[in-house]
């Protein structure tokens, strides 16, 4: 019955870190492409800002300068024509009086040409490519037809009216006022006809853009599909690969114990020998003692039933019920069963169990063969720790209830665990003992199968000897039990 568990131990350390290993790298694919989507995506919001924050720089010149010049410049130039048609009014009718109307065209006219100019001043380009034309000769000329005409001089007035040095002065004047309009006009339409070909071409590139970041989002949509199919192969796979361990470990436990097991049964059989030997004897001399054959009647049913608590114990204890469901089941009973497959071990390296079954029966809810491994862990981690101890060995198993929950303590003779110790004795793969006589699973396991039964499994600092804590809801309070207290104070 005695076993090796190493090879198949590190083969299930081996497949459980490639697992992880391959995961990890499965799982960097969606991560790369997620980036890649991410920069594409800021690229393409980035390029149309520009684009929006471009085109919307460009038609706010044209709304906000170009109109409002082009709109100023033909005031000045209608302004202008009144003026002149005010004059030649003059000049007909020899009507100095209507010089009061020409000042007052000529306030609004100066008064545009001052809208006009601020209007420009923002436009720092169009400010220095064009510089409205003055007026000033123009109007001098007219004043010194007025003043004719106040003179009496009608027929002077009338000549400088008809002269070319004004009528080049109009021209002249709105000539370039004409320019103005037609060069404004002309660079408008340029600019309109850029942010034209500069929509097309963002468009066009917009569409690429939206175009690539859209297979860039769908590859990582896929990614990730692919990657939580992955993951759920890979936790199925890691389940497995936990139940091979765990049932490893209840293996090695088996191995440990084989020694103790078949000397617990060889005891029994050689008493069932003795009284066997008696009767024997017995039907040979033809004394059969109906009082005697009694008793040993008695003792071979009682040695009997001894065995078959034994093989019970081993038998349940061997099965895998990883699957199976949570059934209720008698806390005293799994300790009793489970105690006896050990209790020989700890006769042969003088260990005194103390043990004391509760006075009524305590019902918990759990799946039996995996309460009974973190018993057998416990009391076989507590054995080891304290094989060297100097003084009488004991290990005391308690049971209480606290709450609703079962409390299983297991203590040794110990002095504790010392505190940087204490931080790594939960991680799997962990152990002190010496190269193969140890896993390091006991205690990460027994922490795990707390965890499933929504319970609770520490290392109880306080205690001043090494004492081991398993926490199990109560039959009926299991969904009850909060997760927050699946694990104790002592977790790593």
């Amino acid at each position: 019955m005695t076993m090796e568990p190493t090879e198949l131990d590190n083969e299930v350390t081996q497949d459980i870190r490639t697992g992880r290993e391959e995961t990890v790298d499965r799982t960097a694919f969606p991560k790369v492409t997620g980036w890649a989507a991410i920069i594409a995506t800021l690229v393409f919001i980035t390029t149309q800002f520009y684009f929006q924050v471009s085109n919307r720089k460009a038609f706010r010149d044209i709304y906000e300068t170009h109109f409002p010049i082009v709109e100023r410049n033909s005031i000045n130039l209608r302004l202008h024509e009144r003026i002149m048609a005010l004059v030649e009014l003059a000049v007909t009718k020899g009507d100095a009086k209507l010089e009061e109307e020409h000042e007052i065209f000529m306030g609004a006219l100066e008064q545009n040409q001052e809208l006009t100019q601020y209007t420009l001043a923002p436009a720092k380009e169009l400010g220095r490519a064009y510089q409205l034309p003055s007026r000033e000769n123009l109007s001098a000329i007219e004043l010194e037809i007025f003043r004719l005409l106040k003179d009496n001089n009608a027929q002077e007035a009338r000549r400088l009216f008809e002269s070319d040095r004004y009528l080049y002065a109009g021209d002249q004047y709105t000539g370039a006022l004409q320019e103005v309009s037609e060069q404004l006009s002309t660079r408008r339409d340029a600019i309109l006809e850029s942010q034209n070909k500069s929509l097309t071409v963002g468009i066009t590139l917009s569409l690429v853009a939206f175009t690539i970041v859209l297979v860039f989002w769908l590859l990582v949509m896929r990614g990730y599909a692919l990657n939580l199919r992955l993951k759920t192969q890979a936790e199925h796979l890691l389940k497995e690969e936990q139940a091979r361990t765990v049932q490893a470990s209840k293996l090695s436990t088996l191995g440990e114990m084989a020694g103790g097991v078949a000397h617990e049964i060889n005891n029994p059989l050689t008493i069932i020998q003795g009284y066997a030997e008696i009767l024997g004897q017995q039907v040979k001399r033809n004394r059969l003692d109906p009082a005697q054959l009694t008793k040993i009647s008695d003792g071979i049913t009682a040695t009997t039933a001894r065995i078959a608590k034994i093989v019970r114990s081993l038998r349940t204890y061997a099965r895998d019920d990883s699957a199976a469901p949570f059934q209720a089941a008698s806390m005293g009973m799994i300790v009793d069963d489970t105690l006896s497959l050990c209790q020989e071990k700890l006769k042969n390296n003088n260990v005194r169990l103390d043990y004391t079954p509760p006075a009524e029966p305590i019902m918990i809810q759990c799946r039996e063969v995996q309460v009974s491994q973190v018993l057998l862990n416990l009391v076989q981690n507590a054995m080891d720790a304290i094989d060297g101890h100097q003084g009488e060995k004991w290990i005391r198993v308690e049971l209480n209830k606290r709450d609703q929950y079962c409390q299983m303590r297991v203590t040794d003779c110990g002095a504790g665990i010392p505190p940087d110790v204490q931080e790594k004795i939960l991680q799997p793969f962990f152990t002190t003992k010496e190269i193969g006589k140890g896993t390091g699973l006991g205690l990460s396991i027994s922490r795990s199968i707390m965890k499933d039964h929504k319970g609770r499994f520490f290392y109880d600092q306080d205690h001043p000897n090494t004492s081991f804590v398993a926490e199990i809801p109560l039959a009926g309070d299991r969904a009850k039990a909060d997760d927050s207290k699946n694990v104790g104070p002592i977790a790593s």
